[in-house]
């Protein structure tokens, strides 16, 4: 039988406060919550219940995956709720907002509530990664020197998750941000993150309804990005702190990667949920790992250079890309017209845009390996030197300083090279078809061309 109790009068009396528990499942521990008044919580011999008006009522509180087991200790730490349990280790219910602000949703149909402030740490592989494609069976990865076996899991927003099969896990890696709604909303949902200065970083949406054949939509290949929940009931969604990618590369460039966006520093951040006309907005901050010796000014100074490889990167991407459109764009005229003028103009400006595309990347490429033999160019540089710069929480060394000025400049070398050549004979090849009535290169313009 359960007994638990209260008093008000410094135990001249006390009342009996198990309604809701089940009779014959007996209590071991109650705790209230520090910080929100009448919260409850109390284990029994086969789990937990949890009360909201300071024990007049309780309901069974199993959690998303708490097994049946005797709970026989609960403790409340910067805003977790840990469950001590006999012969099933621990159980860890991460961040109680929503719980400590469920009197706050009254009757609202909508309502965003304050996320809670998160340490500022890096994500784990395939961590909360968007992916489009992922091969079935199980994975083997050493973790902090200790192999786990998992499976990747997609879920309906198109987030995957690592299930480990013979480990925890941990908390998700992000600012965690709580909504409730009445009923699954008919309007799109949007969540804008701003900075302090209300400047945009990031907005997510929910996922689209099917298309009148039925089929389901997918997340945009060049801008992959998890979908918001639209459930009724409180919402969760996990945003990793991170800025927009930089651009895409090309399919050729096998030693090219999406320079990732850079983890926002510590400072202050606000969160708007935005349904039709009706938008709420609440503030939270990311802050520094409290295991780093590092300063806000050191991190900055880390996004800054982040920021600064991102555009780089982009730029470079950009670069190799109107090189290559360019050179398709030739190789038509060359199979086009097989000899001539114009064919022997196009094969001559062909071998200086490979000259300065060999500067990027290798141009003839048969897989990664070749790297090996044909050395590291520009495009691969650069594109390295962010998970240098990243690794950690410091400032940037004043090596990596040195490795981006003295790449940026041969980069920004390379990419006036290739825009006087488009521009003195690329230009002059343009004036030989169109004398010739036979259309133009259009990369000449600045623009990514198309053969036509």
């Amino acid at each position: 039988t359960p007994y638990l109790y209260v008093t008000r009068d410094y135990g001249a009396s006390w009342t009996n406060i198990t309604m809701g528990i089940r009779s014959n499942d007996f209590t071991r521990v109650i705790r209230a919550d520090p910080e929100c008044a009448g919260l409850l919580f109390a284990g029994s011999e086969t789990g937990l219940y949890i009360s909201f008006d300071d024990g007049e009522n309780w309901q069974p509180f199993h959690g998303r995956n708490l097994p049946v087991s005797p709970v026989y200790d609960l403790q409340i730490k910067r805003g977790d709720l840990i469950v001590a349990t006999h012969g099933r280790s621990f159980w860890i219910l991460d961040d109680l907002t929503p719980l400590r602000a469920a009197a706050a949703i009254g009757d609202s149909e909508q309502h965003l509530f304050t996320p809670r402030d998160w340490a500022r740490i890096a994500s784990t592989p395939f961590e909360g990664h968007v992916d489009l494609e992922i091969a079935p069976g199980k994975n083997s990865a050493i973790f902090l020197g200790v192999e786990a076996t998992f499976e990747l899991e997609k879920d309906a927003e198109n987030r995957v998750h690592q299930h480990f099969l013979n480990a925890g896990s941990n908390p998700p890696r992000g600012v965690s941000v709580y909504y409730y709604l009445s009923e699954a909303s008919e309007e799109p949902l949007q969540l804008r993150f701003l900075d302090a200065s209300g400047t945009e970083i990031k907005t997510f949406t929910s996922k689209p309804p099917p298309n009148e054949e039925g089929e389901e939509s997918k997340p945009d290949p060049e801008t992959p990005q998890p979908y918001l929940p639209n459930r009724a009931g409180v919402n969760r969604f996990i945003w990793d702190s991170r800025y927009p990618d930089g651009k895409r590369p090309p399919a050729e460039g096998f030693f090219d990667a999406v320079p990732l966006g850079p983890m926002a520093p510590p400072g202050e951040y606000q969160v708007q949920l935005i349904i039709g006309e009706e938008t709420q907005t609440q503030y939270f901050r990311i802050t520094k790992d409290p295991r780093s010796s590092a300063t806000d000014e050191d991190l900055q100074e880390q996004f800054d250079l982040l920021l600064a490889l991102r555009e780089k990167i982009s730029e470079t991407q950009t670069t190799q890309q109107r090189i290559r459109k360019t050179q398709d764009e030739l190789k038509y005229w060359q199979e086009r017209l097989k000899e001539g003028e114009i064919h022997d103009a196009a094969v001559a400006l062909n071998e200086k845009l490979t000259e300065i595309l060999e500067k990027f990347t290798p141009a003839k490429t048969r897989n990664r390996f070749d790297l090996i033999n044909q050395g590291a160019r520009l495009g691969a540089k650069i594109a390295a030197l962010p998970a240098d710069v990243a690794t950690g929480q410091f400032a940037p060394t004043q090596g990596q300083r040195d490795a981006f000025a003295s790449l940026s400049e041969r980069i920004d070398a390379a990419t006036a090279e290739l825009d006087a050549l488009l521009a003195e004979e690329g230009a002059a090849f343009n004036a030989l078809v169109s004398a010739a009535e036979l259309g133009a290169l259009s990369a000449t313009e600045g623009h990514s061309p198309t053969v036509g």
